[in-house]
């Protein structure tokens, strides 16, 4: 699976020794011994020597890159401190050059002079703009020193020897230190090792949630969450501390250190010489170099590796380390001493360096799976020319390993020797059995990840169901899985129910849930075998749901509520006879009805809910279907139990449906002994028949409900609502049925207004006054807008007047001031009782009224006089008119005449008037007689028309000889 692969050529001159290195990017950032800075790309086989301005009086001692490019800091032992930029190395002839020109060489970072660096992390290039202006600089710039464009400024996490903690601003285009922030002391002072800085974000929103920093010393690990600013470090961190020597460990732990033959025993890990492991802290990187996933600390008590859950920190800010382990390396029962050197980590192993051989042990099972011995060949490749003079030796035997390398962008492992020799660790699927491996050790999210077939899969989810079931004891969550497995539903069955779970009461329990994944599971092309789980799981819920306890406690509902869900999901699979008979053999009628909606057999969902006599369901469920016939189905049975409810339920699905309805309630109205049934199926049917009023059949109906209600005021509104409507040829049968109604309903008022709308205004009158005189006053006040007879008026006054203030005079008087003029003191004179019995006041009232009326009497007999003398006047004059006409004579019967009438008929000639008096046809006794008096002479003709005009009668004034336009 692994293998180190070699043939690298040696970077160094002869005698020359690498003491520090580094990698980032394909690239290695070496220190030697001669105080020489290397830059090497293995892909391209560059290299680059990197000259200081200012030559420093000891060795490099650290070396930290960053990921993203290819600057790196590097760290002397006289506490001086450089940050060296990419720059560009090819000149005209495309020659490497190694010396960069003065300008471009690295510069010193003076704001951290005299800070000897032990770790450091530079953070992503696109985030640096959220640290700024978080903290006020501790350091600010000195007098006369202008700073730099802070959205240039880069952000690197230092760590010093002395446990302080730094955060420095870096121009990233000149590399100058721009600005530098003291952010937390580790307690004691302690040495900090590892340092590493992170972004949680959403990518997809590009929205920061938060920032976590984590450092580590010799024994502990701190863990600042928060948002995404510097302001994490004032806040207390998470710690991991190591405190005793056996703690933290995992099942994993100890098997990697228990005694057998799966589990080799791993080498000591103190030197002869007393000197203490190398302290590290790595990272295994996705993204390039970004979001870690997975860190390996090597701690005073051994290797502690596990997972970052960067979820706990958007959700809680809380602890990010997750299944975390411990790799002891005591060597008590080791058969040789070695030193470890350096640890790393891949995907899935951690990697152990010793100085003649790398030992791989798996992250999740603890357990050694491969040891590969360290062997540096001198066959290497061919050496450029510009680095002839840095030949290798040819006779090497065997070299000892000094360090190991992360390349965190492409996590690739170099290790290379004090001499400069270097192989690269490689891996050939790594994946490969890692699942098998991750069952094992009962990390099924990981083997679930790695499974690549769908047996490997059931495989995976029947060991997590077993595990589930037999260790954890949580069955639900067990018997989900055992659906997504292939064994058999009887084992499962019999498991389950021999397993000794319990569950909340109200909740499906592990049968059910198993039951229910099943047959999601199930393929659409096994009917039969769906039936039998649907049926199966409809029993389940109806035992659950007839258990005592359940039936009288709250917990109930969210289990019928499953249910409901349940039968909507899948009546398809269920044979539905067979589930009716189940359910309401349960008591669980409501059930029933939910399964017949689903099914679409409505009648039998109505039915079943009056037999358990949930009325107003069924309305919903009417109210649902848009059969009308549904209302003459159960329309009788409903109103005797919800008959306002039922009228809504036909007004909403239209008049087809009013008209099935209103004769059930008609018969509850009439034979129901409940009076209150009785009351709201009258008030229903009423309101029904008001959308019917265009039908004058059930325009009579309501008018025939109203008298049985003894309803008069209604009565009357809807008969003057109605009437208006008709047509003459029906308003004389709803007149007769209204009336025979009032009769019905004892109507008095009723009759005067169907007697006024026959026109039977005497009688309606007569009526009235019978009923109530008041009444009858009313009645004539209308009668007189309506009635142009001013006689008929009076005499209709009179009897009003006659049945209010019978001999009363006060009362005669006042409908005398009600009539508006009408009556007269003459009229009611009669009525009243003896002259000197009234007061005196009513006496001047009368006095006053009957000279009043003889003075409107003598000025009417004046009037009439002068008419008389000029009627006299008139004749005497159309007599005379009557003799001129007569003396004159025709003197030419071809002479044309033209005749004219006072009535304005006009005529050419006396034949034409002959003809018009032929053809006319009128009903007049007198006109008749004298046309068949007439003589056929034109003589007798002419004589008749001199006198009056054949049409009207009117008296001929005038003989003309011209024509007249009418």
């Amino acid at each position: 699976m692994f293998s180190l692969e070699s043939g690298f050529r040696k970077p160094t001159n002869p005698g020359e020794k690498v003491i520090v290195a580094a990698a980032s990017n394909n690239v290695l950032f070496l220190g030697t011994d001669a105080g020489r800075l290397l830059r090497w790309d293995v892909l391209h086989e560059d290299l680059e020597e990197i000259r200081l301005v200012r030559a420093p009086k000891d060795q490099p001692r650290r070396i930290f890159p960053d990921y993203e490019t290819r600057d790196f800091i590097v760290s002397f032992g006289t506490a001086d401190n450089y940050y060296v930029k990419e720059t560009l190395r090819y000149n005209a002839t495309g020659r490497l050059s190694f010396g960069a020109g003065a300008g471009d060489r690295p510069r010193a970072l003076g704001r951290i002079r005299g800070v000897t660096l032990t770790a450091a992390h530079f953070m992503p290039l696109d985030t640096c703009h959220l640290f700024l202006n978080t903290l006020d600089p501790k350091t600010p710039p000195s007098e006369g020193e202008v700073s730099g464009n802070r959205n240039n400024q880069r952000l690197i996490l230092l760590g010093s020897d002395n446990g302080v903690i730094l955060g420095l601003f870096v121009d990233s285009t000149t590399g100058k230190d721009e600005n530098v922030v003291k952010l937390w002391n580790v307690p004691g002072a302690e040495t900090v090792y590892g340092i590493r800085g992170e972004i949680v974000s959403n990518v997809a929103m590009d929205k920061v949630y938060a920032f976590v920093a984590i450092v580590s010393t010799s024994n502990r690990l701190y863990q600042f969450v928060g948002d995404a600013n510097l302001e994490i470090f004032e806040k207390n961190p998470h710690v991991l501390e190591i405190s005793p020597v056996d703690s933290e460990m995992s099942h994993k732990s100890k098997a990697a250190t228990a005694s057998s033959s799966q589990s080799p025993h791993l080498p000591t890990t103190k030197l002869s010489n007393n000197k203490s492991v190398i302290q590290r802290l790595s990272f295994f990187t996705w993204n390039r170099g970004r979001q870690a996933q997975k860190f390996c600390w090597i701690s005073s008590v051994g290797i502690i590796h596990g997972e970052l859950d960067w979820r706990r920190a958007i959700r809680s800010y809380s602890n990010c380390i997750m299944n975390k382990a411990l790799i002891r390396l005591d060597g008590n029962n080791s058969l040789r001493s070695s030193v470890l050197l350096a640890a790393s980590l891949t995907e899935f192993h951690i990697v152990l360096l010793y100085s003649d051989r790398v030992i791989l042990v798996n992250q999740l099972s603890g357990k050694i799976i491969q040891d590969l011995n360290i062997n540096f060949t001198s066959s290497l490749r061919s050496v450029p020319p510009q680095f002839a003079t840095i030949t290798p030796s040819s006779q090497v035997t065997r070299i000892n390993a000094s360090d190991m390398v992360q390349d965190i962008v492409n996590n690739a492992l170099w290790i290379y020797a004090s001499n400069g020799y270097f192989l690269r660790l490689s891996c050939d699927n790594e994946e490969e059995g890692i699942w098998k491996v991750a069952l094992s050790v009962n990390r099924f999210d990981v083997a679930m990840r790695l499974s690549q077939t769908e047996e490997q899969v059931r495989q995976v989810f029947l060991a997590q169901a077993d595990w589930l079931a037999d260790v954890s004891g949580s069955y639900k969550e067990a018997a989900k899985l055992y659906a997504k497995t292939n064994k058999p539903m009887e084992e499962v069955l019999l498991k389950l129910l021999e397993a000794p779970w319990t569950h909340s009461p109200g909740e499906p329990n592990p049968i059910m849930e198993y039951l229910l994944s099943l047959l999601d599971q199930l393929s659409a092309d096994l009917p039969m075998q769906r039936t039998i789980v649907a049926t199966l799981i409809l029993e389940e819920y109806c035992k659950e749901l007839c258990i005592p306890c359940i039936v009288e406690s709250e917990t109930k509902q969210p289990l019928r509520e499953d249910l409901d869900a349940f039968l909507q999901d899948h009546w398809k699979d269920l044979d539905l006879k067979t589930s009716f008979f189940i359910l309401l053999s349960h008591g669980l009628w409501d059930a029933a009805v939910t399964l017949s909606i689903c099914s679409k057999k409505l009648q039998n969902a109505i039915q079943i809910c009056i037999q358990n006599k949930a009325y107003r369901k069924a309305l919903d469920i009417m109210q649902q279907a848009d059969d009308p016939e549904m209302f003459s189905k159960f329309g009788s049975f409903l109103s005797l139990h919800v008959p306002e409810e039922l009228a809504s339920t036909a007004l909403f699905h239209g008049k087809e449906a009013v008209v099935r309805v209103v004769p059930a309630l008609l018969r509850t109205f009439h034979f129901s002994s409940d009076g209150n049934i009785c009351r709201k199926a009258l008030n229903g049917c009423l309101k029904l028949l008001e959308t019917l009023q265009d039908d004058p059949y059930y325009c009579k109906l309501i008018f025939y409900l109203y008298a049985l209600d003894k309803d008069e005021n209604a009565a009357l509104e809807s008969f003057h609502r109605v009437y208006p409507k008709l047509e003459p040829q029906q308003l004389l049968d709803y007149c007769m049925f209204a009336m025979r109604c009032c009769h019905l309903g004892h109507f008095g008022k009723g009759c005067v207004q169907v007697f006024q709308s026959l026109g039977m205004l005497s009688d309606a009158l007569e009526l009235a006054c019978r009923i109530d005189p008041n009444y009858a006053k009313e009645v004539v006040s209308e009668l007189t807008k309506l009635v142009d007879n001013t006689q008929l008026v009076e005499r209709f006054w009179l009897r009003v007047a006659l049945a209010t203030g019978g001999s009363n005079p006060v009362a005669l008087v006042k409908v005398m001031e009600d009539s508006n003029g009408k009556l007269q003191m003459e009229d009611i004179m009669p009525f009243m009782d003896d002259f000197s019995e009234l007061d005196e006041e009513m006496k001047n009232a009368v006095c006053h009224s009957l000279v009043s009326s003889q003075s409107r009497i003598q000025s009417a007999i004046e009037v009439s006089s002068r008419a008389d003398e000029t009627v006299e006047e008139l004749y005497r004059e159309m007599e005379e008119l009557k003799k001129k006409k007569m003396e004159r004579t025709i003197k030419d019967k071809n002479v044309r005449y033209y005749l004219t009438f006072p009535c304005g008929h006009c005529f050419h000639n006396k034949e034409s008037v002959l003809h018009a008096w032929m053809d006319l046809k009128r009903d007049d006794n007198f006109l008749y007689e004298s046309m068949h008096l007439l003589d056929d002479s034109y003589d007798n003709i002419g004589k008749y028309l001199a006198e009056q005009c054949p049409f009207c009668g009117e008296k001929m004034i005038e003989t003309i000889d011209r024509d007249i336009s009418l």
